[in-house]
């Protein structure tokens, strides 16, 4: 979900944000008589832009796992846990980075934890806009994560995918049995055969419906589609689906494993081919 496109919106915002205050203080200051130093100012700005672009796709993701695997109010009580912490921890690297700089060029002679020793009131007085800017960009990915997740229809609802690039077909979410990653495409198995669809499976995981889990980087199974899950080796399991299939996972995603586990034990009375074997 975030790919080249985002990189590039969220670099260019950061760039154009400091610029244009970089220009507006340095105009300020000009108009109203005072001493300024371009290059001083546009490192005020330009260091927390760069700090702030390098950190966002982060934000994004962190707002990806936690939504994925906490649910929305969860998610948004964890995130503002972690913009509390994250905030003067942020400033801080600000100015340092920023004060490093200048002794380094020389322009300042103390050193930059001096420095900040000494001006300590502004690394909490600029706290709360970190704060402000961290709770932005988790509500954007929050947006964004929403809007993906209506776009992609649940259960029930049909999707139109791309099928060898030439006929297209219909078919329902419910009917995937699994799906893997083909390139730029996503390939959806089903029951009548397999078919494509443009898009980054790393995108359909993220909005997905619970049932969908998925297993090893290059596999996403619907879970009400398992026969029967055994342990192979070293947290990895073999997972036999319902149309023959055998997938195996890996051990970055033994999680997803046992909560497909525990939700197929808790099932298993009314649902008669979901077999378990004792590991």
């Amino acid at each position: 979900m975030w790919g080249k496109n985002a990189n590039l919106i969220n670099w260019g915002f950061w760039f154009s944000y400091a610029s244009a205050m970089t220009l507006k203080f340095h105009l300020l200051n000009i108009h109203q008589g005072r001493e300024s130093s371009f290059f001083e100012i546009s490192l005020y700005y330009y260091v927390p832009a760069t700090l702030w672009a390098m950190a966002a796709p982060q934000i994004f993701r962190f707002t990806v796992f936690s939504f994925k695997n906490w649910g929305l109010t969860k998610s948004m009580i964890v995130q503002l846990s972690v913009a509390l912490i994250a905030a003067p921890l942020f400033r801080l690297a600000s100015l340092l980075a920023d004060f490093s700089i200048k002794w380094v060029l020389g322009i300042i002679s103390n050193s930059p934890l001096e420095i900040i020793g000494e001006v300590y009131l502004i690394l909490w007085a600029t706290t709360p806009d970190a704060f402000f800017t961290y709770s932005i960009i988790a509500l954007i990915s929050y947006g964004i994560i929403l809007i993906n997740r209506k776009n992609l229809p649940d259960g029930e609802t049909s999707i139109l995918v791309v099928n060898d690039r030439t006929a297209k077909a219909v078919i329902k979410l419910k009917d995937v049995i699994w799906m893997e990653p083909d390139g730029n495409y996503v390939m959806y198995h089903t029951d009548d055969g397999q078919f494509k669809k443009r898009q980054k499976i790393s995108a359909v995981a993220t909005v997905l419906p619970e049932k969908f889990q998925r297993i090893h980087r290059s596999a996403i199974i619907n879970t009400t589609k398992i026969r029967t899950i055994t342990h192979w080796r070293n947290g990895e399991y073999l997972i036999s689906l319902s149309n023959g299939q055998h997938l195996t996972s890996s051990k970055t995603y033994y999680p997803n494993i046992k909560r497909i586990m525990s939700r197929l034990e808790a099932n298993s009375v009314t649902s008669e081919h979901k077999l378990i074997p004792s590991i």
